[in-house]
């Protein structure tokens, strides 16, 4: 990372199912940032998805690539880093790894698919860089390209968070092909978009807030008409305003009864480069208005990326220091640990041991500090499936975790890794005949077999889950490792010696030589 002065940059890229938004920011010393400038391309990955709504076209994936090329080069600009993360199109995309193969073949790029709960934290954490909104209770909905995320909370206490697959871009694909609307086919609209929203707007309906909040291109395109109508002009800055619940009905119902696409370029504040997709917006806006009886909106102009700043920042707080689950990433784990262990002590015992043999380990695994919180996630939960039953609870652990929409602050791959460290925290080692283990990088195979590895040890050394073991210190010995087992209070430590013994054969794999575990002294 690079740095001038007393200040450095960092970019930030959501890849979206519209458009690729990319923010770049000035980090102070001090660890506050400020916006430098944005580039954003209009793409609509979501647009050409096949009639399932399973994969990217060809197409739309050249789009993508060449206009990702664009944003790393405005980024380059500043020698600033980039974390991408893919929203809806992406992760809903059944050949996506062929689009992010492309990606890393042609520009070195890594970029993190987040699932719908992530994306809706994400925005939230961005809508949080605004601190007069840290002690209001808020509810906000973001209508991206390929899906609508959902969030109610106060600060960083986020009570509710979802996403549902009803983004402008893959609405108008569906109802509005050729960006004319038909009354058929708005019925039509209206009637989807009512029914997939209901579950939502029922648990909606359970939470009370001071504020409602809306945020991304759709809804600001129509506050852009509000404003037109209402005050004869738009503001240079639109970020801020605020419509009431009855003209945000007028826009709406303006932008579906003009029919064509020429004719509703011409409506006073229309944004022309919306003016195909904006009526299946518009149809989610009313729906929302009319359902949760918003009285008042306001617009900000913040989303995803502004979140994946604030959460780099969180993130890279920990570097260097002993591997630690952020706030966020910690609320997620604790909670469906708490929701589905059986023996907290335990889980919490492992965890520290896990650490302790990480930080000794670390290095002669190549392994860096975001494997730490990996390790320390799947520790917390790898039984987990116990819940389930005992016999092949590991699977069952695996299977809750890869499924669970409580870790926030984890995008998919970190998920998926977490999942597979908890699956073979016992039995057999991970090998060619799983897929999902096949189904990782080579890098994060690897990864997963180390992690594991430790894991299956501090395991072993909490046997009889009575927490006997104090601290354990590792130190290269003739030919290998070194374990020594240190009891806590004079407790005996033999049953949790032999379970680790008997557990160590993939860490000596990854270690490249034998592990000796010895009681101290």
């Amino acid at each position: 990372m690079s740095s001038s002065g007393t200040s450095r940059h960092f970019a930030a890229l959501d890849i979206g199912s519209n458009s690729f938004n990319l923010s770049l920011v000035r980090i102070r010393e001090d660890g506050q940032w400020e916006m430098v400038g944005r580039h954003k391309e209009t793409v609509r990955l979501a647009h050409d998805l096949d009639a399932d709504g399973e994969r990217l076209s060809p197409e739309a994936m050249d789009r993508g690539v060449e206009a990702l090329g664009r944003c790393l080069e405005y980024a380059r600009g500043y020698d600033a880093p980039v974390r991408a993360v893919a929203t809806s199109a992406v992760r809903e995309a059944r050949n996506r790894q062929e689009f992010l193969d492309r990606v890393r073949a042609a520009y070195g790029l890594e970029v993190e698919v987040v699932s719908g709960h992530e994306e809706a934290r994400l925005i939230w954490m961005g809508l949080q860089a605004d601190p007069t909104l840290s002690q209001r209770r808020a509810f906000s909905f973001d209508i991206g390209g390929g899906s609508v995320e959902f969030c109610v909370g106060t600060g960083e206490d986020l009570q509710f968070a979802s996403s549902l697959p009803l983004g402008g871009v893959r609405l108008a694909g569906r109802f509005f092909p050729d960006g004319d609307v038909s009354p058929k086919a708005l019925k039509q609209c209206r009637e989807w978009v009512q029914g997939r929203l209901e579950p939502i707007v029922r648990a909606l309906r359970t939470f009370r807030w001071d504020l409602s909040l809306a945020t991304a291109g759709t809804v600001g395109a129509l506050m852009r008409m509000v404003v037109m109508r209402r005050e004869g002009h738009v503001p240079l800055r639109l970020s801020g305003s605020c419509a009431t619940g009855e003209e945000l009905l007028a826009v709406c119902r303006e932008v579906c009864a003009t029919r064509s696409v020429k004719a509703r370029r011409k409506l006073p504040g229309m944004d022309e480069k919306r003016a195909d997709i904006l009526p299946a917006g518009a149809v989610v806006v009313e729906t929302l208005v009319k359902s949760l009886s918003l009285t008042n909106l306001e617009w900000r102009d913040s989303g995803v990326r502004e979140g994946v700043v604030r959460d780099y920042l969180e993130r890279e707080s920990h570097v260097g220091k002993a591997p630690e689950l952020g706030s966020w990433r910690r609320r997620g784990v604790t909670s469906l640990a708490d929701s589905f262990s059986l023996d907290r002590d335990h889980d919490r015992q492992v965890e520290r041991l896990s650490r302790e043999l990480f930080l000794q380990l670390s290095e002669p695994l190549r392994l860096d500090e975001n494997a730490g919180e990996l390790l320390e996630a799947a520790a917390q939960l790898h039984e987990v499936g116990l819940r389930i039953g005992f016999d092949e609870h590991h699977k069952h652990s695996y299977y809750v975790v890869r499924h669970s929409h409580l870790l926030a602050g984890f995008v998919d791959r970190e998920i998926e890794m977490i999942a597979q460290v908890a699956r073979y925290h016992r039995k057999s080692h991970p090998k060619p005949s799983h897929p999902q283990w096949m189904a990782l990088s080579e890098t994060d195979r690897r990864i997963v077999s180390c992690l594991s590895g430790i894991l299956r040890v501090a395991d072993g050394l909490d046997r009889r889950h009575q927490g006997a073991v104090a601290g354990v210190k590792a130190h290269r010995g003739e030919g290998g490792w070194v374990l020594v087992v240190q009891a806590r209070n004079g407790d005996e430590t033999g049953m949790e010696i032999w379970a680790a013994d008997s557990k160590k054969a993939l860490l000596e794999e990854c270690l490249g030589g034998p592990v000796t575990l010895v009681p101290a002294a």
